[in-house]
């Protein structure tokens, strides 16, 4: 018989992944409104930021309706079991910038999407998922 070793954690990426299908518009009280309902299914993380990660508005992707920092504080005061995740996508971006926002403790934990080359095509994105002191120990 099989036994894990190890557990088995789930992140809930609607209100990150989710934005794109409301063109980047949700409002702070819907972010609220169902990161309360996933941290009550106790889901371990909760991912929330623009669609296309931290800093991801732009004229081709689109602009969130709040900043993310809106976002993330609203959320964050509102969890009591899950952790609050975001996204950055380091497309040859310094990811020392994202210092401020680490030690302003807006998240627990960076999924960090890292891209070798050039062409995101080839296999070549990492996804890490970081606690944030963990990133500050590496800028």
């Amino acid at each position: 018989m099989f036994k894990r070793t190890t557990p088995i954690i789930i992140n809930d990426a609607t209100l990150r992944d989710g934005m794109h299908a409301v063109s980047h518009q949700f409002t702070v009280e819907q972010m609220v409104s169902i990161a309360k309902k996933i941290d009550e299914a106790k889901i371990d993380i909760i991912e929330v930021s623009h669609g296309d990660g931290l800093n991801g508005n732009s004229f081709t992707y689109g602009f969130s309706k709040h900043t993310e920092e809106e976002y993330l504080r609203a959320v964050k005061a509102v969890l009591k079991h899950s952790k609050l995740a975001a996204l950055l996508i380091d497309h040859g971006a310094n990811v020392r910038a994202l210092a401020p926002a680490l030690q302003a403790d807006h998240f627990d934990l960076v999924r960090l999407l890292l891209e070798r080359g050039a062409d995101a095509s080839d296999s070549s994105i990492y996804a890490y998922c970081w606690s944030w002191r963990s990133i500050l120990t590496l800028i």
